[in-house]
């Protein structure tokens, strides 16, 4: 089992490609912490952070902007709920990502999309149970 990244580890490898303030960038990185360091590698390597402002949180696949395959938005609103809330929704877009899932846009249809927020909604709910119970995320 590998020791986990430290929040300073994690800042290094996100190498500043977030647009969200000081206090929003702690919670995500506390967040992230949660993950196993093989996730932790691929999203900073493929995810860019942003804050929206108004709303609640999404993620935009992208073909490979400058590097990133995703662009996660969060609201500002996300980080005044609950940590666990907090934490819930944050690793519900990172969950899409790693899952591969498409844009909510496209023409799927609305059961391919049901499917997928089903899917993300277990993955993170996966990994907040693991990490209380201590329990590694890969």
């Amino acid at each position: 089992m590998n020791d986990k990244y430290t929040l300073e580890e994690i800042n290094y490898a996100i190498g500043g490609r977030h647009g969200l303030n000081d206090e929003q960038y702690r919670e995500l990185l506390r967040t992230i912490r949660i993950l196993d360091n093989d996730i932790i590698d691929k999203i900073t390597d493929e995810i860019f952070f942003f804050d929206v402002g108004k709303g609640e949180a999404w993620r935009f696949p992208t073909k490979h902007l400058r590097g990133m395959k995703s662009i996660i938005c969060f609201s500002s609103d996300i980080f005044k709920f609950s940590i666990k809330k907090m934490q819930f929704n944050i690793l519900h877009e990172i969950a899409h990502h790693i899952l591969d899932h498409k844009c909510f846009v496209d023409i799927s249809g609305i059961d391919n999309i049901k499917r997928q927020e089903k899917e993300a909604d277990k993955l993170a709910k996966e990994w907040i149970e693991k990490a209380s119970r201590g329990v590694d995320c890969g």
